[in-house]
């Protein structure tokens, strides 16, 4: 949990993974006990269905067609496939009172197809996922992380460029580099993101060159990091200063 002044802030999502699952909410200290003892609150948005937090709509498991049983489903709900980035930030990743504006995406994202993007929806398909919903960024398409996962080398070679902040943490080079960027001005006093880190480099590659890679960048008044922007990087492994990847996250590793 972050305390966050409020003032705009700009938040940098950048993957370089196979997966990496997000939600973010913003709440003061009223709302927030209020939906923790509610379990569910909906809230309308400027341009698209009202959305119910923290429990998933039935119109999202309704679109649900490929995805096989014990799997999340993935840009499978024609509403939300027609969506923008900037809608799905809007009305899907921002819950709470958090408003976001100036959102940029830069990957794939084939209007046409959603089979052929970098960005996309997920909702957990009545498994026992710990996300119910949220937005899902690639480094290669992102249908390619619902199951069943039957080969050790899936996804796409986009020949996208990298990113540099995300070369810095991973000291490799980057490619094909997925990067969600908006602002955003929270109504209340915190801020709390939940995200899950994946990849198909578990366990063919790691501690090798091909280190995946997610990092969560914040930047505004206050804030005084070593990243683009004068930005701090706020996806760490809790208690610690290390950043995410897979050289860093994982049983090979010590004390990971």
């Amino acid at each position: 949990m972050k305390n966050i002044y409020l003032v705009p802030s700009q938040l940098r999502l950048l993957a370089v993974v196979t997966a990496v699952l997000i939600t973010v909410a913003s709440y003061s200290q009223n709302q927030w006990q209020q939906a923790g003892s509610s379990g569910s609150k909906t809230i309308d948005y400027p341009d698209g269905p009202a959305r119910v937090p923290f429990a998933v709509p039935e119109e999202a498991n309704a679109g649900n067609k490929d995805a096989p049983g014990g799997s999340i489903s993935v840009n499978e709900n024609t509403v939300y496939n027609a969506y923008t980035p900037t809608q799905l930030v809007q009305n899907i990743l921002v819950t709470g009172c958090l408003h976001a504006s100036n959102v940029t995406f830069t990957g794939v994202y084939n209007t046409n197809d959603p089979t052929k993007r970098q960005l996309g929806y997920f909702n957990s398909n009545n498994t026992n996922f710990a996300l119910n919903e949220g937005l899902i960024m690639s480094t290669g398409y992102v249908t390619t992380a619902m199951g069943p996962n039957s080969s050790p080398q899936a996804g796409a070679d986009l020949h996208g460029a990298g990113d540099a902040d995300l070369t810095a943490i991973a000291g490799y080079a980057t490619h094909d580099a997925a990067v969600l960027q908006f602002d955003f001005v929270p109504a209340g006093d915190k801020v709390e993101f939940q995200y899950v880190f994946a990849s198909e480099e578990y366990l063919e590659y790691c501690c090798t060159q091909y280190n995946d890679v997610f990092g969560f960048f914040l930047s505004g008044p206050g804030i005084s990091g070593s990243y683009s922007g004068n930005s701090t990087n706020i996806a760490l492994i809790p208690g610690t200063n290390t950043p995410v990847s897979i050289n860093n996250v994982h049983s090979y590793v010590a004390k990971n």
